[in-house]
């Protein structure tokens, strides 16, 4: 099923970066060639999808901060950690190397424990408590589907020599996770696949399936590569 929310966020763009109704079409073209193989696809809504970047932040902010400083790097709202000393060598180091750190860690201490500090985390507890309506949500619909479908970036990607300006890492740090961020909020697999080029650029589509079932997800992966490259392969022809 083809996410109408995932292909509206790529098409609109964010902030400076520009969207790409070309890279949405891309994917969506490139989906819909799955029916000749068999398979079923539908365009269906996910109102939660478009919000779920919204939840993200928080999370990312303040769990990323608290995790590199106030509570001694327990990866605090990841739920993994790391074995060996890496944690204890980070948290021991920010504090005497901080201005060896790069912008982007340097935005995240200081943001998100101001965020913290400053709503004493009640930001953070709503976010987690419409994580859970966000999954319930993808459940629902992955009742009736298989594997979900959208465009892996929103915005569409940006070029190389466009990327990393040290004055623009925070807009572009949070301007692209707009459709990938859902997965990390829900736990769900997914993964993303080449659908082909944009103005010299990859445009990725994002399959993404019931929890614990990968092995649906790859069967369906796979099936949509081979899709595109044999479809990319009969364009080079003519």
């Amino acid at each position: 099923a083809l996410i109408t929310e995932g292909f509206d966020l790529t098409r609109e763009g964010e902030a400076e970066f520009p969207g790409s109704a070309a890279s949405a079409e891309l994917v969506m073209m490139q989906a819909q060639e799955l029916i000749a193989l068999g398979a079923t696809v539908d365009l269906i809504s996910i109102p939660e999808h478009r919000f779920a970047q919204h939840v993200y932040l928080p999370i990312l902010l303040e769990g990323g901060a608290l995790s590199l400083t106030a509570l001694k790097s327990t990866l605090f709202g990841q739920g993994y950690s790391f074995t060996g000393n890496v944690e204890r060598e980070i948290v021991h180091g920010l504090p005497s190397n901080g201005s060896s750190a790069s912008p982007l860690t340097k935005l995240i201490a200081i943001v998100g424990n101001l965020f913290f500090k400053e709503t004493e985390g009640d930001f953070y507890r709503l976010a987690n408590i419409l994580r859970k309506q966000i999954s319930d949500a993808y459940d629902k619909v992955l009742d009736e589907y298989d594997v979900l479908l959208c465009p892996t970036t929103a915005p569409a990607g940006i070029a190389v020599e466009m990327s990393g300006n040290p004055k623009n890492i925070g807009r572009e740090t949070f301007s692209f996770y707009q459709n990938c961020c859902v997965t990390d909020l829900t736990g769900h697999p997914s993964i993303s696949v080449p659908a082909g080029m944009i103005d010299g650029l990859p445009v990725g589509a994002m399959l993404t399936a019931k929890h614990f079932d990968e092995m649906t997800l790859v069967r369906a992966a796979k099936m949509f590569v081979d899709s595109s490259e044999s479809t990319l392969a009969k364009e080079a022809q003519i």
